[in-house]
């Protein structure tokens, strides 16, 4: 809760310290007797605090530690969309479009009527699209580049031969060599 009110007032460093404290607080009730319904318990509060903590990773512009945290919350409950939203938001800063595709695809099986997720795969089209004009535009420079080779090396040789006339030429300089 004490996170929760210093990410609403903007104070990210005061929020992940109060997360990191519950977090390893959390931890230390799991590890020290806890019964398997306190187990499940803990673990979905933890879960709730990994998306917090992501939270201020992603407004702090930190996608690999918001990925980092939110890869803990779905070791601990891959059934939580939240966690496959903000994943997919943190590979999209990261510029991962197959982990982005993942995520989104975990969360629609999950809550195929959830909002958030049309949003989301609007951006990974944008970013699909993308690539394949950075990689359209590589290509097409790569054969360019290839074409002007081929281009060059038959302008060095004036004339078009045929593998006859090289075996022919190379027969003469052997026959040159021995003489």
């Amino acid at each position: 809760e004490l996170g929760n009110e210093q990410f609403k007032a903007s104070n990210f460093s005061k929020a992940l310290y109060h997360y990191h404290f519950a977090i390893n607080y959390l931890k230390g009730l799991k590890e020290n007797g806890a019964n398997v319904d306190q187990k499940e318990r803990i673990d979905a509060i933890m879960v709730a605090v990994w998306n917090n903590m992501s939270s201020v990773f992603l407004k702090q512009k930190k996608p690999q530690r918001a990925q980092a945290v939110l890869s803990d919350a779905l070791k601990a409950d891959d059934s939580n969309v939240k966690a496959h939203l903000r994943i997919a938001k943190a590979y999209t800063a990261l510029n991962d479009t197959d982990h982005v595709a993942k995520h989104l695809q975990r969360a629609r099986e999950l809550a195929p009527d959830d909002k958030a997720l049309a949003a989301q795969f609007a951006v990974l089209k944008r970013m699909r699209a993308a690539d394949d004009k950075k990689s359209a535009g590589f290509y097409k420079g790569m054969f360019a580049a290839m074409n002007n080779n081929n281009n060059n090396n038959s302008d060095n040789n004036n004339t078009s031969k045929t593998p006859d006339d090289e075996a022919v030429a190379l027969d003469e300089q052997v026959v040159q060599l021995d003489e």
